[in-house]
């Protein structure tokens, strides 16, 4: 029994040592300072179009996965990070010099654009099936992003803001509808965008799921991050579980 807890209470010991950093979990209502810290897997210039007959605009960014310092301001040794992905088409982020921005955490479920600041009013919005599609593409689709290059980085950017800009009328595809792009550089990235897309909204093969939630600021880009931290709290519960099972079977025995 105590070598069995002995076991455990190195496994935990372990586990802090290994995990990166994350931020405190982040839930609807707060308010959390954010620093832009790159794009640590990579991006992909790529050029944007939005037109629904009514609201019509174009631009070029860069796509990919974006990671934020956590804090105001940020821990200078330490600092917390999350892993974000822009949600509007027409609105850039404030550079590191700019120091902390606040951001609102909203619900995914019936996010809309601010007025007045994007695309000349592109009417993106987030419905229950797209949200729910988000959650399974950040549980399936960011794990090829952690592994892969600088085109998966793009690829689950894009496949965002077409959850975003197009809708069930529409279709969803980069390559079509209200919201398309076009890329100068690797054509993949448009073709594993639609793949991720069709997989997350159908279910059948990516069944996990994550929640999501929306960091809104006035006059900022609007991101999209998981509403608690993956890797530090996943794994610490998960040894926990195997510790509880261990000590139960032993008593057992």
């Amino acid at each position: 029994m105590r070598r069995t807890l002995f076991i455990c209470a190195l496994l935990v010991l372990v586990a802090f040592a290994v995990s990166p950093v994350s931020a405190d979990p982040i839930h609807v209502g707060d308010t959390v300072y954010l620093t832009y810290n790159g794009h640590p897997f990579g991006s992909m210039a790529v050029h944007r179009y939005f037109d629904d007959g009514t609201h019509v605009g174009d631009s070029s960014s860069g796509a990919g996965l974006i990671g934020m310092l956590v804090g105001n301001p940020p821990d200078a040794v330490n600092p917390d990070s999350i892993e974000t992905f822009c949600v509007q088409i027409g609105v850039y982020l404030k550079s590191a010099v700019s120091g902390p921005q606040p951001y609102d955490a909203v619900t995914a479920v019936g996010y809309t654009n601010q007025a007045g600041i994007d695309f000349q009013n592109a009417p993106g919005e987030l419905t229950q099936t797209e949200v729910d599609a988000l959650g399974r593409l950040w549980a399936n689709a960011l794990n090829f992003v952690h592994t892969g290059t600088s085109v998966d980085s793009a690829a689950m950017q894009l496949a965002i803001w077409e959850l975003v800009y197009d809708n069930q009328t529409t279709g969803y595809d980069v390559t079509s509808g209200n919201f398309k792009v076009t890329v100068a550089g690797d054509q993949t990235v448009l073709t594993l965008a639609n793949s991720w897309l069709a997989e997350a909204l159908s279910g059948a093969n990516w069944t996990s799921s994550q929640n999501v939630l929306i960091l809104q600021s006035d006059g900022r880009q609007d991101l999209v991050t998981a509403a608690v931290p993956e890797p530090a709290t996943l794994l610490l519960t998960g040894i926990g579980l195997l510790g509880v099972g261990l000590i139960r079977r032993r008593v057992q025995a």
